[in-house]
């Protein structure tokens, strides 16, 4: 779905990553986990086009990217919910909702995607005219992640979802992104420093550190073991 190859970048002239590869399998969740300042946030920042490029190439199904602004490359099929969320706080559920419409054309399909988001997340409509800073965490992770889905994405990017989230709610965004992969048939990139949800959801996990992949491993590695633990402890 998603290549990188070579990317080193980061803010200004300070550099994060450094000479970074990854790829993004069709179909399957795939998770970056790092400690605080490994360079998770930059990793997605990057793909997205908010940060800068030094050098390295990006493509998505094989279409480069590296050269485009952000908005194309969400019309290219990147959706993305940021580190804390950044819904509008001001408007209602269904107007953050609506503004990630903007992405697609496609209005037909549009309203087919805001049906299975409303099964999938009820209070999305049962709180429609409700202001997005009023809700909680756990809601407005909802309202992000449904902005994200209207606008119809090859490949969904999560940053650090679990955060500033009760833990009792965690759980749900769990179930949430298995079944966006299950049932919608999403690609999933989801950066995040929460051990147990990588290990719930992520078919593939990468740890990073020091803005570089230090190793890769596959579920039957890490599933059920402390694997990651052991890496993070590095």
């Amino acid at each position: 779905m998603l290549q990188m190859n070579d990317i080193t970048s980061g803010y200004g002239r300070t550099k994060v990553l450094h000479n970074l590869s990854l790829c993004i399998p069709t179909g399957k969740v795939t998770a970056i986990v790092g400690r605080n300042g490994s360079g998770k946030t930059t990793l997605i920042r990057t793909i997205m086009g908010y940060n800068k490029l030094h050098s390295g190439t990006i493509s998505i199904e094989g279409r480069s990217i590296e050269r485009q602004v952000t908005a194309a490359r969400a019309r290219a099929g990147l959706g993305y919910v940021p580190q804390g969320r950044h819904i509008f706080p001001d408007l209602t559920v269904a107007e953050n909702l609506e503004m990630g419409m903007n992405v697609s054309s496609d209005v037909p399909n549009r309203k087919l995607l805001m049906k299975e988001i409303h099964e999938m997340f009820p209070i999305l409509e049962e709180r429609r005219r409700q202001k997005g800073g009023t809700m909680s965490g756990g809601q407005q992770q909802m309202v992000a992640i449904g902005r994200a889905l209207v606008g119809n994405p090859k490949l969904l990017l999560l940053d650090e979802p679990s955060e500033g989230i009760q833990p009792s709610i965690v759980g749900e965004i769990e179930q949430h992104i298995v079944r966006l992969r299950d049932r919608m048939g999403l690609t999933i990139l989801v950066a995040e420093q929460d051990v147990t949800l990588i290990k719930t959801v992520a078919d593939i996990c990468h740890v990073l550190d020091m803005g570089r992949i230090i190793t890769t491993l596959r579920r039957e590695e890490f599933a059920g073991t402390d694997a990651l633990e052991q890496h993070l402890a590095l």
